[in-house]
């Protein structure tokens, strides 16, 4: 597991840095054991949190699709921000004319919607937070263990702090 990651970490820098390329050599980041410690907490973390976001899209589609199948005659039907309701623009003859079509949820239905995205919405920021979190680990190892060219390359964490 260790080779992996440290592999992923070593990476990194011809990644980021632009005078690496087919004729250079990437330079070789030897990581402490602190910094492999974190590597690995980090991305078991962000492998949890992109499970959790794929988990959570893949049941909100299900939803929405078990939703429309039971509705055939509404195609593209959306819920309401309230989730109150379900509807689909309707097509009408006339152009500047649009109708509706609205259903209006169920107690235990507009719960279900309600949970599904709000367990979404939830899944997609622990996503982007663990995303963040290891991208600034990346950064900082570059910063920490690769030296800098003379330009001045600093920086920006995601949560604003400078390298």
């Amino acid at each position: 597991m260790t080779r992996t990651i440290a592999a992923l970490v070593l990476l990194i820098p011809c990644v980021t840095l632009p005078q690496c390329d087919a004729q250079n050599l990437a330079p070789v980041i030897q990581l402490t054991p602190a910094e492999t410690a974190k590597a690995t907490q980090l991305s078991q973390e962000l492998r949890r949190a992109q499970e959790r976001d794929s988990r959570a899209k893949a049941a909100w589609q299900s939803l929405h699709q078990i939703y429309q199948a039971s509705h055939p005659e509404l195609p593209g039907i959306r819920f309401t921000a309230d989730f109150r309701m379900a509807f689909a623009v309707k097509r009408s003859e006339f152009f500047f004319v649009q109708e509706m079509a609205i259903i209006e949820l169920s107690p235990d239905e507009r719960k279900k919607v309600e949970g599904l995205y709000r367990e979404m919405r939830e899944a997609d920021e622990s996503f982007a937070k663990a995303r963040n979190g290891w991208q600034d680990f990346q950064y900082e190892l570059i910063s920490n263990h690769v030296p800098s060219t003379g330009s001045d390359n600093n920086g920006v964490l995601s949560d604003g702090r400078t390298l």
